[in-house]
């Protein structure tokens, strides 16, 4: 009779580790989380490995091509730099001493090209922030025109 692991289980085995007093009722939380979900627990550290390793080097378990992966990396530049000027436009916006023509023009022509782009972007970095700010630049720029075509 054969002992150990299946052949179809291949990979490398670490059989023990360290895991500190504190960190104990953790370890414990975990084992029953994966006692519930009926999976072995070293899948639910493999699973906790992956996570930790993608969010930090996405990269290594990218299955996407180089070439993609150049794209997405350039795309969050061209985001990074599309956000900075939009948050220069929404200051000169909300600045008290901003000619109402320059506003006008920030807010007419300027934001809605800059936060059309964000966004368009976004879709495929999802980054919450530049959600946030996509909103508060459209937000502004209505209050801006709502002001000026009220004033008229």
């Amino acid at each position: 009779m054969r002992r150990g692991r299946p052949k179809r289980w291949r990979g490398y085995r670490i059989t023990s580790f360290y895991i500190p007093e504190e960190m104990l009722p953790v370890y414990e939380k975990l084992r029953q989380m994966a006692l519930m979900e009926g999976v072995p627990i070293n899948d639910k550290i493999i699973e906790a490995i992956c996570e930790y390793v993608e969010k930090k080097s996405p990269e290594i378990l990218s299955s996407e091509p180089e070439e993609v992966q150049v794209i997405r990396q350039a795309q969050a530049i061209e985001a990074a730099t599309i956000a900075t000027e939009l948050k220069e436009a929404i200051s000169t916006i909300s600045a008290p001493y901003t000619r109402m023509d320059v506003r006008i023009n920030m807010a007419k022509r300027v934001v809605p090209r800059l936060v059309t782009r964000l966004a368009r972007l976004n879709t495929f970095l999802k980054n919450q922030e530049y959600f946030e700010l996509c909103r508060t630049a459209v937000r502004l720029a209505e209050q801006v025109v709502d002001r000026w075509l009220n004033s008229r």
